[in-house]
């Protein structure tokens, strides 16, 4: 959360408050849904094994 909100900070003592936030709304959307599709991958994975990027286990190897 601090990640989001110290670049908020600083570009807003140069910027409006609306143009910052205007610019910073897109950058949490993608954090949000890259987020999102992180937890969908490891709900898909069986047995809580270690999964690659594809969702499918390698069981460690």
């Amino acid at each position: 959360m601090a990640g989001l909100m110290l670049p908020t900070w600083f570009l807003s003592m140069w910027i409006s408050n609306t143009a910052t936030t205007a610019m910073m709304a897109p950058i949490a959307n993608a954090i949000l849904l890259q987020l999102k599709e992180t937890e969908d991958m490891y709900k898909n994975c069986k047995n809580n094994y270690i999964c690659n990027n594809d969702g499918y286990n390698n069981y460690g190897y």
